[in-house]
């Protein structure tokens, strides 16, 4: 349950708009094992570059460490893309 929650919490931390993609890196997941418990659409538009909700600016290095998180789950397969 705190995986999810810290999951969850990360997620929203970097929630964030489409109206700035101007990179092609993405995080893209092919599967979501059981526990991930979230979707490639609630995904969409996290990608380098994009506008969070706290106007900051996503680094690779944030959508590469939201990939490891879901990879933690069994049967989850995402990536940067």
């Amino acid at each position: 349950m705190k995986k999810i929650l810290l999951l969850t919490t990360l997620f929203l931390a970097f929630a964030c708009s489409k109206d700035d993609e101007d990179s092609n890196e993405c995080l893209i997941c092919d599967s979501f094992g059981e526990g991930a418990d979230m979707t490639q659409s609630e995904l969409n538009g996290f990608c380098v570059g994009a506008t969070a909700e706290d106007g900051s600016t996503v680094t690779k290095e944030a959508v590469e460490a939201m990939a490891a998180l879901l990879n933690f789950f069994p049967g989850t397969d995402c990536s940067v893309r």
